[in-house]
């Protein structure tokens, strides 16, 4: 689940930008738990990398309000700007990610 949409999807990608997204996801479970992600995206615990799953995290992701609504659930209240960070990393669109 830490892989970014752009991989999965099989096309060109830039490393340092889908390390983003693989560091925002890491940072999303150990502030909610480990299988956060999957657990969002109603995937189970075992889902297995590929181009479907590519398609959800970028229907999921697009809108950050559904993350963060998501994770407010667990967390209550963001604080120290948490959410913003969050959005950041985890933008579809590469081009469009905070950079490492």
């Amino acid at each position: 689940p830490f892989v970014a949409p752009e991989v999965l999807a099989g096309v060109r990608y830039d490393p340092s930008l889908s390390d983003t997204w693989a560091a925002g996801v890491v940072l999303l479970e150990m502030i909610c738990g480990i299988n956060k992600l999957p657990e969002m995206l109603k995937w189970g615990s075992a889902a297995i990398p590929s181009s479907a799953r590519a398609n959800d995290l970028m229907m999921y992701f697009s809108t950050p309000q559904r993350m963060l609504q998501d994770i407010g659930e667990d967390l209550g209240e963001f604080r120290g700007g948490l959410d913003v960070l969050l959005s950041g990393v985890l933008r579809v669109p590469p081009e469009d990610r905070w950079t490492s």
